[in-house]
């Protein structure tokens, strides 16, 4: 059983147990998992109604529960605290990455459900001012590329990508990077202001199931972008939902990283991933700040 799987099996044991006890509960408990039970029925009947007839209101209902599950499972669980030694990065467990596999499913589900470019934008201007408030800026679409420009020559080296591939089709091991590469790419010269939140999740969507099982088995590559995504994350001030599992789990690959000691690999390699580390270490400090260091240091 994959860790997806594991991870639906657990929450809805553990959901189970909590519905068979609620006649131990006070009556206004009990009241409270009836309306759960209520409202999981109607989001349960918006997912049967056909793309076509959902308005706009229900759409933003269902990527509202979506977004809430999603939030639930990136929130780090009472039974993990926030010690690096405890991140997911060293457990034995077979679900580990569950909370991840469940944010995968969120981009898709936003685009199916969303249709056409305008009622995309609706949509994620909602939930903008749902999460982030009613001052965070209008949404902007950010059109999905396989170009490399702009990319670092060295993160084109280290993942093995290519910067002449036009078919989009070509797939070999190292596209598994392709795409989270370009768009940590993007995502580095962003201003860590509340309106490019929502757009810096871009980056889990686009983790495949083939890049989960890399980070599953600790490849050092898969682990940096991780790592480095997180780092950017760190930017960001006040995301409650986040900031724990953000802060541990990037000290937790930041140490692993260091841990395995990549940069004295041989010869060009070495040098290489001696860069890496750099700037996954200076991945929390923003553009603006690194350049007026840059400076201080010039002078």
């Amino acid at each position: 059983m994959d860790s997806a799987a594991q991870f639906k099996v657990v929450s809805q044991g553990d959901y189970a147990r909590k519905i068979r006890s609620s006649h131990k509960r006070p009556p206004h408990t009990k009241s409270m998992s009836g309306c759960l039970m209520c409202k999981t029925k109607k989001v349960k009947a918006t997912l049967d109604t056909p793309r076509r007839e959902l308005g706009q209101p229900d759409v933003n209902v269902l990527l509202l529960s979506a977004v809430l599950l999603n939030i639930l499972a990136l929130s780090l669980p009472e039974s993990e605290t926030s010690e690096v030694s405890s991140s997911w990065v060293y457990s034995l467990r077979e679900d580990r990455l569950g909370w991840l596999a469940m944010q995968a499913g969120l981009r898709p589900l936003i685009l199916s459900v969303s249709g056409r470019e305008e009622n995309l934008k609706n949509t994620m201007d909602f939930l903008n001012r749902v999460f982030l408030g009613a001052g965070c800026g209008s949404w902007k679409l950010v059109k999905a590329t396989h170009d490399l420009v702009g990319v670092p020559d060295n993160w084109v080296r280290v993942f093995g990508l290519d910067r002449n591939l036009e078919d989009e089709n070509l797939v070999n091991l190292n596209d598994i990077f392709r795409v989270p590469v370009i768009v940590l790419a993007r995502l580095r010269h962003l201003e860590p202001v509340r309106r490019h939140v929502l757009i810096h999740f871009m980056f889990l969507g686009k983790i495949k199931a083939e890049f989960r099982n890399m980070l599953f088995t600790r490849d050092e590559r898969a682990l940096w972008l991780l790592g480095y995504w997180l780092g950017l994350m760190r930017r960001f001030k006040g995301l409650w939902w986040c900031d724990k599992r953000v802060e541990r789990d990037y000290q937790a690959i930041l140490t692993w990283l260091r841990h395995l000691r990549l940069a004295d690999r041989p010869s060009a390699e070495g040098q290489l991933w001696g860069e890496m580390m750099n700037e996954i270490e200076l991945a929390p400090v923003s553009d603006r700040i690194q350049q007026q260091h840059a400076l201080d240091k010039a002078m």
